[in-house]
């Protein structure tokens, strides 16, 4: 349950979030006073949840750096490929806290953002988190997700996953679902090799093939991580 209005002790907020505002502006994405704000609100949140086994890390900090920072720098490799677009339809494929979905709306909020997450009890986290952040346009779906066999289910600009399942996995859920010209960033900590046997053929199957990959730094690591973007490929007719 939530504890003192689910906030925990944050010793070290400011040199936090000056740290993520530094990090962010690496990606090409500024973040304003209040939307961090917003964010710091959204870690304090997750860790004073004690319900859902959200995540091993108990301190907002943490929280902050370590996941939060995940979902803005999706938000930021996205906005440079959907440069063009209002108002783009995204999915939060298996989303767990929302650190994915939830940060990207925060920092995008013209996103149409719907979470997908089948477990009740992140479930309801979601739906809290939605109603304290007060978000709109964001669509919370109890359900998992399962393979579609045909593209009228096409309906995202953009879908998003990390630590769902492995990439050959998802590659078949996460592709359907995507509009022409849309992408699919799959969180990973490396760069995949799409020449690699297994994930070539899914590439195959699933009449999808990697865009691009992207990379970037969490605020006070070392070490490189890669967002794959992926697209539809439809055969020739």
């Amino acid at each position: 349950m939530l504890k003192k209005g689910g906030e925990k002790a944050w010793p070290s907020k400011a040199q936090d979030l000056k740290s993520f505002s530094r990090a962010a502006l690496g990606w090409g994405l500024p973040v304003a006073p209040e939307v961090l704000d917003r964010l710091g609100d959204y870690a304090s949140l997750v860790a004073g949840y004690d319900r859902a086994n959200l995540t091993a890390e108990r301190s907002p900090g943490a929280v902050f750096l370590k996941h939060v920072s995940d979902g803005a720098a999706g938000a930021a490799c996205l906005k440079k490929e959907f440069i063009s677009f209002s108002a783009p339809e995204v999915l939060d494929l298996g989303a767990g806290a929302g650190f994915l979905g939830i940060a990207l709306k925060i920092l995008w909020p013209e996103a149409r953002v719907t979470l997908l997450e089948p477990l009740k009890r992140r479930f309801d986290f979601l739906n809290l988190a939605i109603l304290r952040l007060g978000l709109a346009e964001v669509r919370l779906v109890q359900e998992p997700a399962r393979p579609r066999a045909k593209p009228s289910s096409a309906v995202y600009d953009a879908v998003l996953a990390k630590a769902v399942s492995p990439l050959p996995e998802l590659l078949p859920l996460a592709i359907p679902l995507l509009r022409p010209g849309g992408l699919f960033a799959a969180f990973q900590s490396a760069f995949p090799d799409p020449e690699a046997p297994v994930l070539r053929r899914v590439l195959e199957k699933s009449c999808a093939r990697l865009v691009k990959s992207w990379s970037y730094r969490r605020p006070l690591e070392e070490k490189d991580r890669a967002v794959a973007l992926f697209g539809r490929q439809d055969p020739a007719p």
